[in-house]
């Protein structure tokens, strides 16, 4: 919203998981809601903007589960807000586009 950039969450668990079923893995979609929220209200979305009103970036995250051997939420907050802390966005340009114009005869 507000022409901002986003950031997306989504959850991965692994075939591999000590646990055959998670806390994140029974509730994905509240767990991802919960933890999208408290991102969205850390991150200055403004610093997501390539050029204000017609682009920005959209940061996609996935946290992949491992092992749940209890408080998956907590350790998927410490992760992904490393994660954000770590990230650089590579430099962008802004190309001119060529308008052509054409004859009437």
């Amino acid at each position: 919203g507000g022409g901002y950039g986003d950031l997306t969450v989504s959850y991965s668990v692994s075939p591999t998981s000590s646990s055959a079923s998670t806390s994140i893995g029974n509730n994905s979609s509240g767990s991802t809601a919960w933890l999208q929220t408290i991102l969205l209200n850390a991150i200055d979305r403004k610093q997501l903007l390539i050029v204000a009103g017609k682009a920005a970036w959209r940061v996609h995250m996935t946290i992949q589960i491992l092992n749940d051997a209890g408080n998956v939420a907590d350790a998927s907050l410490m992760a992904a807000v490393a994660a954000l802390q770590d990230t650089i966005l590579p430099p962008t340009q802004q190309q001119q586009q060529q308008q052509s114009i054409s004859s009437g005869g």
